[in-house]
């Protein structure tokens, strides 16, 4: 417990994780715990709102609230929306390791991942392609991306390529993740629904 009273804020959420995992696999085997990972959750989220910290746990994941309005609009109902769906947990591992990859302050790498969802997504709505914009110019002739949507998706390919951890020199701020990772949900979010 002491990484939890003085770790740094990536340690105390890899803290929390890992003991909301440690519930979710050991709860229901009955080891004489008092809560469970749903009430876990619950306290753990009361405790960061109460102290006004911009972070909340989510399926065992701690996200960080940058902007609240898109974190509820989008974050939350997009991964309880992929939270167990079958098929789409490609999409999901990908959305999450964004999460984890920009809370860990490597921007480049949660907008490679991010994109990379948003690929997996199109490749399950039946677009084909071995890359984001040839998947984007099949999903336009299908009528899975239509109209100006098609900018959006442009827009992601190519943030994606200036951006990403692919690019040498990348400078990719925190801020550019965010963005990034919020359009994409949106995105996704339509596309799963």
């Amino acid at each position: 417990f002491r990484s939890l009273v003085l770790g740094d804020w990536e340690t105390v959420a890899t803290v929390i994780e890992a003991l909301y995992l440690a519930l979710q696999r050991y709860w229901p085997h009955g080891i004489g715990m008092n809560a469970g990972p749903t009430d876990f959750q619950g306290k753990v989220n009361e405790t960061l709102s109460s102290h006004r910290m911009s972070f909340e746990l989510i399926d065992g994941v701690m996200i960080e609230k940058n902007s609240q309005e898109l974190h509820v609009a989008v974050i939350s109902p997009l991964l309880r929306l992929l939270s167990g769906r079958e098929g789409w947990e490609s999409v999901e591992s990908a959305y999450q390791e964004a999460l984890r990859k920009v809370a860990e302050g490597e921007a480049d790498n949660a907008i490679t991942d991010v994109a990379r969802a948003l690929q997996e997504a199109l490749l399950l709505r039946g677009c084909t392609g071995n890359a984001l914009g040839p998947l984007i110019t099949d999903g336009t002739k299908k009528g899975v991306i239509v109209g100006h949507d098609t900018k959006l998706y442009d827009w992601v390919s190519a943030d994606r390529s200036v951006r990403g951890d692919g690019h040498r020199e990348s400078t990719a701020t925190r801020n550019d993740a965010w963005l990034t990772i919020h359009i994409c949900g949106a995105i996704i979010l339509r596309l799963a629904s």
